[in-house]
């Protein structure tokens, strides 16, 4: 089993768990405004990142895959390439892929596949583009790369 720290700065699985439950609870009311606000911090430190990011992430990050599923991750050399079952998602519907170039680490890859996707968080990075981290349902990933593509794929007629 993979020991993983936590990458993730504004959705984080504590806050994100504290918000689940009843609705009427206070501590869950108190989670969600918590929530709320580190969403509009998240919003901020985005746009103070912005002009900075390489071009495709700057397309691509207010892009969400929520509710996705990751299926598939492969790797060649120096890019990974993420396919997602995207039909209940918030964003994107139907197969997608996510292709990360340059990639100079990742995390939390191989233990993503068949986890629900939840939120994602981008980063500046001294060593590369970006950091691209992904709240999953049981895991976690990060991905620090260069360059990255979303891909729609076609489905069915």
């Amino acid at each position: 089993m993979t020991i993983w720290v936590s990458s993730m700065k504004f959705f984080t699985r504590e806050l994100f768990n504290a918000q689940q439950g009843n609705p009427d609870l206070p501590e869950v009311i108190a989670a969600g405004k918590e929530w709320d606000t580190a969403r509009e911090g998240y919003h901020k430190h985005l746009d103070s990142i912005l002009p900075r990011l390489p071009s495709s992430m700057r397309d691509f990050c207010d892009t969400t895959l929520h509710d996705g599923v990751v299926r598939a991750v492969e790797r060649n050399g120096d890019s990974f390439r993420i396919e997602i079952d995207a039909c209940g998602c918030w964003g994107a519907s139907g197969p997608v892929e996510l292709v990360f170039r340059g990639v100079v680490s990742a995390a939390g890859i191989e233990e993503a596949i068949g986890d629900y996707w939840l939120y994602e968080e981008v980063h500046l990075s001294d060593n590369a583009g970006f950091e691209y981290h992904v709240l999953l349902e049981d895991t976690e990933m990060l991905i620090v790369a260069s360059e990255i593509e979303f891909r729609e794929k076609l489905h069915g007629p």
